[in-house]
């Protein structure tokens, strides 16, 4: 797949957005839909939902996305930054892989998990 926006936005970003955070809203209007999600955010969104019925309305939404997949590249990536943060910064391991998506497209991370990806 070929990356051509330049943010990508992560999970916590789209929550918020799905429960009514309007600045999150309104942040991602202005980006005028040309952003991308990593594949380890859609995982995210499908396991969230706290039901049949919400599992659905994700799959819809998902349809709307560009993902960025994980290749051997972000795989590494990831690997790397899990080993030297996870203990220091209390990443997780899905943190890892869309931080090292960002990395290697070379993407804006659009995030509300600086704590964490302090690193980034």
């Amino acid at each position: 797949m070929v990356i051509l926006e330049s943010v990508l936005v992560d999970t916590d970003i789209l929550i918020k957005s799905f429960r009514g955070d309007t600045t999150k809203q309104i942040n991602l209007k202005s980006l005028n839909d040309q952003y991308c999600i990593s594949v380890i955010t859609a995982c995210e969104l499908i396991n969230g939902a706290k039901n049949i019925k919400q599992r659905g309305v994700f799959m819809k939404v998902l349809r709307y996305y560009n993902l960025a997949l994980v290749d051997e590249k972000i795989s590494e990536q990831s690997f790397s930054l899990y080993k030297k943060y996870s203990l220091k910064n209390d990443i997780k391991i899905s943190d890892s892989f869309i931080a090292s998506t960002a990395i290697a497209h070379d993407l804006f991370l659009y995030t509300d998990n600086k704590k964490r990806l302090q690193f980034y």
